[in-house]
């Protein structure tokens, strides 16, 4: 069996199997088929309706718990296969940039606009072209 997720609503033998969201959605057409069964003939819905409405509220907080999971291996997975979280070969960090600079690191991240850094910003450490790094290293030396 792959690692697909079993789709949302299945028909086994006699029976109805829902996950995750198609028990949110039943559960909603419930509810308001019942509310609206009430408010047209003004008497409630028979207790086998009533039980369905039951056991769908039990399943539904569970089947919101998988589908929110599912959603975070989701993104989680997308962002691990993203090329933006994979470094570049001549990607360096302030540290290994201050070393070719001679300076300290912090001294590179102040001139991180000048070498075309990247991140800094929400804990990200910054990220530099080594080719850029060494051109500026260059002009330096010109100057």
């Amino acid at each position: 069996m792959s690692g697909l997720p079993s789709p949302a609503l299945q028909i086994i033998g006699g029976a109805v199997l829902l996950q995750r969201e198609a028990v949110l959605l039943v559960t909603r057409f419930v509810d308001l088929g019942i509310e609206q069964h009430r408010k047209v003939n003004g008497i409630s819905s028979s207790p086998p309706v009533q039980q369905m409405q039951t056991l769908l509220h039990r399943a539904a907080p569970l089947a919101l718990e998988e589908l929110q999971a599912l959603r975070r291996s989701d993104v989680q997975a997308m962002a691990e296969m993203s090329p933006l979280n994979k470094p570049r070969k001549d990607e360096i960090g302030a540290r290994e940039a201050a070393d070719i600079l001679s300076l300290s690191p912090r001294q590179v991240t102040r001139i991180a606009s000048s070498l075309s850094g990247t991140g800094g910003s929400q804990g990200k450490p910054w990220r530099f072209s080594r080719a850029e790094v060494e051109s500026y290293k260059e002009s330096l030396r010109t100057s």
